[in-house]
């Protein structure tokens, strides 16, 4: 069929089944990524600021910054934009450099907030 779109396997034009929530409700690779993407740009300058911790010893709200950042991103695992395990070692990575002293303190910090958060799935729908 000379002009005809090429139609993938499940009969639709190639690239829109890609689109599509399949039957399982898992989200396709491309709507993934780019709920990923959305994610960052809401978790980034939240970690960029525990980061910026490091600059001084006292006075830099760190706590309050590294909760902020591990309860937001709890939300955001729950939601399913982000993984866990991805997540968490870099949140503690952070802390450890910005903290080096108090490695427990700062696991404990991340794991907690982690856990309040993700009973309140952060959903980014309408967001951009």
């Amino acid at each position: 069929m000379k002009g005809a779109a090429h139609a993938g396997a499940n009969g639709a034009p190639d690239g829109t089944a890609a689109r599509r929530p399949t039957r399982s409700g898992q989200v396709p690779p491309a709507r993934r990524a780019a709920r990923t993407g959305a994610a960052h740009r809401i978790l980034d300058p939240l970690i960029a600021q525990v980061a910026r911790c490091a600059e001084a010893r006292e006075g830099t709200a760190f706590t309050e910054k590294l909760n902020r950042a591990a309860y937001t991103a709890g939300g955001l695992i729950a939601a399913g934009h982000l993984d866990h395990a991805v997540v968490r070692d870099r949140l503690v990575r952070v802390a450890q450099h910005a903290r080096p002293w108090q490695q427990a303190r700062n696991e404990a910090i991340v794991d907690d907030a982690l856990a309040v958060g993700s009973a309140r799935p952060l959903h980014l729908e309408g967001r951009s």
